[in-house]
């Protein structure tokens, strides 16, 4: 079943090539005028960090923006701003203290439970949104998530991922591919990072990286990867700060909950760790309802191991905890583990010493 479904989406993606052709025309025409300024962009005096990629899906933005917000958060006063993709909303909003995810997004929501200092906003109208920012908040940053594509504003800095499982794979332009422009786009970033590396990558492996994207002498390319840390638990009164060490997995039957752009990475974590993983997938920010408490339960209650634990990502558990206690009761204990992004040692320092001399230089 699987398979023809598979064999299916193959078929419609072909028969949608005109219309790739079509949107890969405009969105070259469109950056040919930004280029040459036919279309303005907005540049501001505060220190501006974008993070986004090229193509539709997860390539590490979130975990990127939070690398950024822990090194910089001690020293500098920091505002994120995105999209809010998923949000039920529409403009400017600043998010307070237990916010909804339906409100400004899961991403965001992220950001403000695990870092309740910062200014985090969402505005589709980025510059708008930036002029309303420093007007009301006056940060001495500001970080764009997911804004590689989004030109009306210049940022001092742009960060461009890549996600080493895909890296040698051919693309294409949506909707027949998944890419968002063409692959030249990538001659704008600043910095590239190569995400989700394994953590035994070779320097032979680096050097082919680095002869396929071909990075001009003034981009800086860097490799990182994924940094899984032990599960934390979710309750009623919210996040607990008791955890368990994902070690302890290997007698656990996991049921794997995910609503996000690429579960395999997690789920190969964590089947390695664990007995046995049955996953339950939704789609990339999926709002869940009762109806999908429901189905959970009925699988965790069909597990026979007597070891049995419910996993979810950061990103699930923000739209999880929209729903009331009463319905999230059904499936507690809930546990997620954190991810993280980490340089590899001799990219860390000279990868944080150019954020840092930015910052202080444009401050």
């Amino acid at each position: 079943m699987l398979s023809f479904a598979l064999q299916m989406l193959k078929i419609i993606r072909i028969a949608l090539f005109p219309f790739s052709i079509l949107y890969g025309l405009i969105i070259l025409i469109r950056n040919i005028f930004y280029d040459f300024n036919v279309i303005k962009s907005h540049k501001f005096k505060v220190p501006i960090i974008s993070v986004g990629n090229l193509v539709a899906g997860g390539t590490g933005k979130t975990p990127m923006t939070e690398y950024l917000i822990e090194l910089l958060k001690n020293d500098h006063k920091i505002a994120t701003l995105s999209r809010g993709y998923g949000r039920k909303t529409k403009g400017f909003i600043v998010a307070g203290h237990h916010v909804k995810s339906i409100l400004i997004g899961d991403e965001p929501k992220q950001s403000k439970t695990k870092y309740p200092d910062i200014i985090v906003a969402v505005g589709e109208k980025r510059v708008d949104a930036i002029n309303a920012i420093l007007k009301n908040y006056h940060p001495e940053i500001i970080l764009l998530d997911d804004a590689y594509q989004h030109r009306a504003v210049v940022p001092g800095i742009s960060i461009l991922l890549f996600d080493y499982s895909t890296i040698f794979k051919p693309d294409f332009i949506l909707p027949t591919g998944n890419l968002r422009e063409w692959k030249r786009g990538k001659n704008r970033a600043d910095i590239i990072v190569i995400t989700k590396c394994p953590i035994d990558l070779s320097p032979q492996e680096r050097i082919n990286i680095t002869s396929n994207i071909k990075p001009k002498s003034t981009q800086k390319l860097f490799f990182s990867n994924v940094n899984y840390s032990d599960l934390m638990l979710y309750n009623a009164n919210g996040i607990a700060k008791s955890s368990l060490s994902i070690n302890d997995l290997k007698n656990y039957t996991v049921l794997l909950l995910t609503g996000i752009a690429n579960p395999k990475p997690l789920k190969v974590h964590i089947t390695n760790l664990s007995k046995e993983v049955i996953t339950l997938s939704f789609n990339d920010h999926h709002v869940y309802a009762h109806e999908d408490v429901i189905n959970i339960n009925q699988r965790y209650k069909s597990i026979t191991n007597p070891n049995k634990i419910i996993i979810t990502t950061e990103k699930d558990l923000m739209r999880l905890s929209d729903l009331s206690n009463d319905i999230l009761g059904n499936i507690m204990p809930i546990y997620y583990i954190p991810i993280s992004s980490k340089f590899f040692m001799e990219d860390e320092n000279e990868f944080n010493k150019y954020i840092i001399n930015y910052v202080r230089n444009n401050k």
